[in-house]
């Protein structure tokens, strides 16, 4: 499933501490799944929540490489605001 390349990769995304949380667990789960773990097995040894998760994201890892694990622009939480109806943003 891993190329020598991929692999190194992933296993250094793993060690950096400068990486960011959710990139670290995808990574881990990826690994632990081209180690032989099951996807339940693997999304918990990531502290990721579902085995389907991580089947996702092994079949999308296995069509598109290493770019899975970032978070695609336009996904996760929408930012906070604190604005009501009729009012802008600069309070004006």
């Amino acid at each position: 499933m891993l190329s020598k390349q991929e692999e190194q990769e992933l296993q250094r995304i793993v060690k950096a501490t400068s990486e960011q949380v959710d990139v670290v667990r995808r990574a881990k789960a990826l690994l632990a799944v081209a180690g032989g773990q099951s996807f339940t097995g693997a999304a918990r040894q990531a502290g990721l929540k579902s085995g389907y998760g991580v089947s996702k994201l092994a079949k999308r890892f296995n069509e598109h490489g290493l770019e899975v694990l970032t978070i695609a622009v336009g996904r996760g939480r929408k930012p906070a605001t604190t604005t009501h109806p009729g009012q802008s943003a600069t309070g004006a």
